[in-house]
């Protein structure tokens, strides 16, 4: 399949980069055999060159721009054969506004995304959750607990910080570091921390590819899917709770890894499903 793929990250896979779920697929779209072609950010006025030159079987938008053009691509019937899918993976917060997700998810041939939530409220078509690569590894102890992930406002990073040090827990941020040393960092830790409710975040599925007990904020959206964590109005004091009771957070440690296995997978077994997923769409539209 020719596969396009209009994006809002600015770099492609890099085994040593930070990587998110659209830095990984096209990796291994490629690896398991098809034609891809990304248009990132800093390329986006090269978009319409690109699709015309490259005419693909399918174009996957990722974010609220690159899913308004799309969008609007569509309702033109500007297609020249191509199916137009969104992925509807980001956090709501990125999506500016309801009306604009529902514009979206509307106006494309098919609405793929990695939460359940968004599945059902915006009435999306297909879900895949997201992957990861990491595996279990043991080290030392160097933090009580640790956060992956960005730190943008709705995290609530700087009460979570502000918190631990209250109750003089060693917080570790994971924010800024290359992919292939961030395994062992969080092996270094003894609890990680979920401090959003939401269920598809790469970091839920990081957490749980490793096996770490995890604290997460309630109520919670990942409970509704089963994601194994302590769930509690009160993170630092969940955190301080696990570190005492170190039987209870060896449970949740093994429940999460099983729990990964069975309903996520690594990022090539998530390519996997999308690609027989557009497969399936393409016998089902054309």
């Amino acid at each position: 399949m020719k596969i396009l793929i209009l994006t809002h990250a600015n770099k492609e896979y890099d085994a040593s980069g930070i990587n998110g779920a659209w830095e990984f697929l096209p990796h291994y779209f490629k690896q398991l055999g098809h034609d891809v072609v990304t248009v990132k950010k800093s390329q986006w006025y090269l978009y319409i060159f690109k699709f015309l030159k490259f005419r693909p079987d399918f174009v996957i938008s990722i974010g609220r721009l690159t899913g308004l053009a799309t969008a609007v691509q569509h309702i033109l019937g500007l297609r020249f054969g191509a199916l137009l899918v969104h992925d509807l993976t980001d956090h709501p917060h990125f999506y500016h506004s309801e009306k604009w997700i529902r514009f979206i998810a509307k106006n494309h041939d098919h609405v793929v995304t990695p939460s359940k939530y968004n599945l059902f409220k915006y009435k999306c078509n297909s879900f895949i959750m997201n992957g990861s690569n990491f595996k279990p590894k043991k080290a030392k102890p160097e933090h009580d607990a640790c956060y992956l992930g960005q730190t943008h406002s709705f995290y609530n990073i700087e009460e979570l910080v502000k918190s631990c040090k209250q109750k003089d827990i060693k917080l570790k941020l994971i924010n800024n570091l290359a992919t292939d040393k961030v395994p062992e960092t969080l092996a270094r830790c003894n609890v990680c921390v979920l401090p959003i409710s939401w269920d598809s975040s790469t970091k839920m599925m990081d957490y749980a590819a490793m096996g770490k007990p995890v604290v997460a904020i309630k109520p919670n959206l990942a409970e509704k899917i089963g994601f194994p964590a302590y769930y509690t109005d009160d993170l630092a004091s969940g955190i301080r709770y696990l570190l005492d009771n170190p039987k209870e957070a060896d449970a949740i440690s093994k429940r999460a890894r099983k729990w990964f296995i069975k309903n996520s997978g690594n990022w090539k077994t998530q390519a996997k499903k999308y690609l027989n997923l557009l497969k399936h769409i393409k016998n089902k539209i054309l």
